[in-house]
């Protein structure tokens, strides 16, 4: 209603996927760049790379990042059984970029342990304690290694609760966040540099923007460097001596969970 009725805002910055999907279809033809997303296009914000639908909207993406955090997680421990847990809803599986972890599971031959259950509640303790049952179930399963997907119940004070049957099952965990959740006690992710990639891609994006580009018109694709995280102190739970070959490719080191 501001921006229709006011007229005082000039371009608008969604971080996230429901703020994206929302100005997606919001009648408004103020500039928008959505940021922030597990994948633009399965979440139904944008229906292409080539073409964000809109004149006045364009969605930063980085195809198949997702997919190769996994092949990444595979490459270190070979893993035959993966789990995972996410929100069985088209909202859920889009947020967690389930296409791209199926597509990485296809193409390396290895089974995809699954359990789901309702992340998206307003009391994130909630999440937390139907996240904590997950785990138990994946390491009842057999499961070999545990991609830890973008979820509500990862809250930084529920994370050693939440992990703990992972640790004393002896399993290790990639999370698809980055490092925040290996501060916090994942084993392995991506170094905290992506985001500051895609920051600064939105940036330039809003650079060409006020210079008259049309939204539309501007290239949503980017990468990010390649490096990870690693927490040593859960590395030292699981019973995991780090190859040199690994060590070699992490960036940023945690020594305990904070």
């Amino acid at each position: 209603d501001r921006i229709n009725t006011k007229g005082d805002v000039d371009l608008i910055l969604a971080f996230g996927t429901w703020a994206g999907q929302d100005f997606a279809t919001a009648d408004i033809t103020t500039p928008v760049i959505v940021s922030s997303v597990t994948n633009a296009i399965t979440s139904g914000i944008i229906p292409s790379i080539e073409d964000s639908g809109r004149d006045n909207l364009v969605a930063t993406i980085e195809p198949d990042r997702f997919k190769r955090q996994v092949l990444l997680f595979h490459d270190i421990f070979q893993f035959n059984k993966l789990g995972i847990a996410y929100e069985d809803t088209p909202s859920g599986r889009g947020s967690v970029a389930l296409d791209e972890i199926e597509a990485a599971a296809a193409e390396r031959g290895f089974t995809l342990l699954r359990c789901t259950d309702t992340f998206d509640v307003q009391d994130p303790n909630i999440a937390s304690d139907r996240l904590l049952a997950c785990h138990k179930k994946l390491a009842e399963q057999g499961a070999e290694a545990v991609y830890l997907t973008c979820n509500i119940g990862l809250q930084a004070s529920a994370m050693d609760r939440v992990l703990a049957p992972l640790a004393k099952a002896h399993i290790p965990t990639f999370s698809q966040l980055g490092a925040p959740d290996v501060v916090h006690g994942a084993l392995l992710s991506v170094a905290q540099t992506s985001t500051t990639d895609e920051g600064r891609f939105s940036a330039e994006l809003m650079e060409e923007i006020m210079n008259g580009v049309r939204p539309r018109d501007l290239s949503p694709v980017f990468e990010s460097a390649v490096s990870m995280a690693m927490n040593l102190y859960m590395a030292t739970q699981i019973g995991w001596n780090p190859p040199l070959e690994v060590l070699a490719a992490v960036d940023e080191f945690y020594q305990q969970k904070k």
